[in-house]
């Protein structure tokens, strides 16, 4: 299960109860987050940064905004 309380993204295992918030620097406004399982990311949504989209492993490696969708 991942989540945000707006500046910090958290993710936890509901089978251990393993909590682990992300060492992710700079999210202002984080509003909507998602998980990919295939590929293991993070994806999330800083409304405060115009709705930026920015994505990350669950090792909070490689962070970078997502390609554009358009």
């Amino acid at each position: 299960m991942v989540f945000t309380n707006r500046t910090n993204i958290h993710w936890m295992n509901q089978d251990t109860k393993e909590h682990h918030i992300m060492p992710l620097e700079g999210i202002t406004e984080a509003k909507y987050v998602d998980f990919d399982p295939v590929d293991h990311m993070i994806y999330w949504s800083d409304v405060q940064e115009g709705g930026s989209i920015s994505r990350a492993t669950l090792c909070s490696e490689g962070r970078s905004p997502s390609a554009p969708t358009h």
